[in-house]
This record gives C-alpha cells, structure tokens and sequence, in this order.
C-alpha cells in the first residue's frame, strides 16, 4: 500500500503515544504498520481491522493527514441527552441518593433508569444506562467517616429457591437470640414442611447444647473458612454495598432504623432473593 509522506514513522508513533481516542490510535497505527510495507491483511491483523478497513483508513490518510481519522461530526446515533439535560444529569448523580431513591447508599444502573424516566422523560434499558454513567477525570470517590460506634445484629434465613426470608434484629447476639430466631423461624414453616438449615459453626449456633433446633428445623453446620458455600452471605454483601455503608448513623435508633429499611427492601422481594441468593449447588442434581 501506497502511503503519503505526510509525517514521519517517528511522528506517527509519538501521535499514537498521546491520542486518547482508542479508535483513532488504532487508524494511526494502521498508517504507521503500512508505511513499514505490511500488507492490509498483516496490518488488519495487528491493529483488528478488516483489510478493507485499512485500505479506506491509509486511503483519507492519504487525501487529508491525520485530521481525517477522526470519526466526522454528524455521524453515529446521537446522544440520548441534550447538552444542558447531560449537565443536568451530572449533576443529578454527583448528588447522590435521595428519599426517592428508596434508601439505598449508592446510585445504581436500575436507579438511573428510574431517575432517567421520571426526571427527563427517557425509558431505556438497564444495560443502555451505562454509557451515561461516568466518574469525572480526575475525581476520586468519597465516603463520609464516623468515629462513634453502635451495634446491631441482623439475622435471617433465606430460601434460594423460593425467594422467602425470615430475619430478626437484636442488639445482642447469643445462643438466648439464636433460639428466638429458630423458633420465629418455625413458627413460619407450613405445616408438612421440613427446612434444612445451613450456617457456620459460630459458638452461639452450639452453646454446649444449650441450643434447641425446632423439630421441623435440621441444621446442618458448614466446614470450617467456607463462608461461600452458604447462599446469605451474598445477601449480606448485596446489603452492605446497596443500602448499609458510607453512611453515617446520628444514634442506635438511626442504625436501627436503615437495618431494617434495608432488610425489607430487599428480603420482602422474591424476585431479589432467587437473584442475589441463587446457588449452583442447592440446583437440580440427583
């Protein structure tokens, strides 16, 4: 392939080395690689583009320099936001969550499309919100930082397959707790019904003995450092990263108050259960 003497090979490299546009550093180098003599099909292959795509590429290199690898304005499906809607977007995400968004401590791809449908008149797809949501060049994320601690302790138990949740929260956790939550457990359990319950080995699940699982209840104790292997503790993490952290609680009553906002927002869902929750191995089988 012919190539135009419009820079140097040294020039063409320096050029790719500062442009920050994937698309154009790989046009860029598609004219350097032919400039050295390799065939469209040998440059396609080391810059993954077609051989035609090459050709046409050193071809406008050819007719107008570097300036013509640029994609031209006009082309391309346009932006579903207008110039001042995206700074009003912007600005929209940089404020973060409020009461409207439902609790939760971060801004997620499904609250976007809610925010994008009711505050601008857009429906799009969980997967098409993406592309609008960005961090600003050279910002860094914040959390806020506090210095007071309170405990609380959420318990529940979860149903991969049906999605229900029974849970229960107490400023203490001991086995006199655990025994609450097992009976409130089976006091729920349909009648005909037997649940398998699998959890860690945590000395307040045995207390000697001193711990008496219900007659529709069997308990069935994890290996050791095998936390991966029980389903709720993906729906701990879920909680933690949706609704629970980079916050900061004025008082117990506060705390109290966002366990249980999270707990319900989440656990009363089927649906967020089965999804969060699912586990390969508890699936189909012999």
């Amino acid at each position: 392939m012919h190539v135009e003497p419009h820079h140097t090979a040294e020039q063409l490299a320096a050029l790719i080395r500062g442009e920050r546009r994937a698309k154009v550093a790989r046009r860029l180098d598609a004219v350097r690689l032919a400039m050295h003599g390799h065939t469209a099909a040998e440059v396609g292959e080391r810059v993954l583009l077609s051989d035609r795509q090459v050709r046409a590429w050193v071809a406008r290199y050819n007719g107008g320099g570097t300036d013509v690898l640029a994609d031209r304005p006009g082309r391309g499906r346009k932006g579903p936001l207008a110039g001042d809607e995206v700074e009003r977007l912007k600005a929209r995400l940089r404020a973060g969550p409020t009461p409207a968004d439902g609790g939760v401590c971060v801004l997620r791809g499904e609250d976007v499309v809610r925010i994008l449908a009711a505050e601008f008149g857009l429906v799009r797809s969980l997967s098409a919100v993406y592309d609008l949501v960005w961090a600003e060049r050279g910002t860094r994320p914040t959390a806020p930082k506090q210095t007071a601690y309170g405990n609380l302790y959420v318990l529940t138990a979860v149903c991969p397959a049906t999605g229900r949740a029974e849970g229960l929260v107490s400023p203490a956790l001991n086995t006199a707790v655990v025994q609450t939550f097992l009976d409130q457990l089976s006091a729920t359990i349909p009648r005909r019904t037997h649940v398998v319950l699998v959890w860690d080995g945590a000395g307040y699940h045995s207390a000697s003995g001193a711990l008496v699982v219900p007659a529709n209840i069997t308990a069935i104790t994890l290996p050791p450092y095998s936390p991966e292997l029980n389903p709720v503790e993906r729906r701990w993490l879920y909680l933690r990263e949706h609704y629970w952290s980079n916050r900061v609680y004025p008082d117990i009553d506060a705390l109290e108050q966002a366990a249980v906002a999270g707990w319900q927002a989440v656990c009363l869902r089927p649906d967020r259960v089965k999804t969060v929750c699912r586990c390969e191995y508890l699936t189909g089988g012999n």
